[in-house]
């Protein structure tokens, strides 16, 4: 399909709010930006209207899909008294200390996250039913001990941040001495 400089085809979403793909150079012309752009491709920082209907359906396409853009890892969940939330590399210490952990005969369970957001609230939630604590290592000043305990903030649950960010790894017996403060 030919189209001239001058002329373009609209963007439409389809009743589940996603357009259709199209191939780049196939029929529509591509305006590339970080900026909210209308149904023809272009900047629509002018038109707020416009702008907030984007932002409001992208928003909404994401919120009508997250079981299929939330993904998550379980392991030893099923029992497990103390979950550990991680993430990145903090995830493979964190998968360590659940083993060094139940050697020692604590029912211990990994949470991990392979997506930030939207957050995974609900497995964090369903987890945290039958959790005494949650362990939240991270390799930062604790950016997503904050969403953990918003996740659970209604439940009786512990929410034990273990913070490192001088270039060097947790450990996976820094994260078992984390889980210990809760026995």
């Amino acid at each position: 399909m030919s189209v001239s400089p001058n002329e373009y085809l609209p963007f439409k979403a389809g009743e589940d709010g996603v357009p259709e793909f199209v191939p780049v150079g196939e029929g529509y012309r591509y305006h590339m930006t970080s900026n909210a752009h209308d149904e023809g491709g272009f900047p629509a920082t002018n038109n707020h209207a416009v702008a907030k209907a984007l932002l409001e359906r992208l928003h909404n396409k994401i919120m009508n899909h997250l079981d299929e853009v939330i993904f998550t890892e379980e392991f030893e969940t099923d029992d497990a008294e103390i979950i550990i939330f991680a993430y990145g590399c903090s995830a493979r210490s964190a998968r360590s200390a659940v083993r060094l952990a139940r050697k020692e005969g604590i029912k211990a369970g990994l949470l991990k996250a392979k997506t930030l957001w939207p957050f995974p609230s609900e497995a964090v939630r369903r987890l945290a039913e039958k959790a005494k604590a949650i362990v939240v290592p991270e390799m930062n000043m604790g950016q997503m001990v904050g969403e953990v305990e918003r996740a659970v903030r209604k439940l009786p649950v512990d929410v034990l941040p273990l913070n490192r960010y001088d270039g060097l790894m947790i450990s996976p017996e820094q994260i078992l001495a984390k889980i210990k403060e809760v026995m």
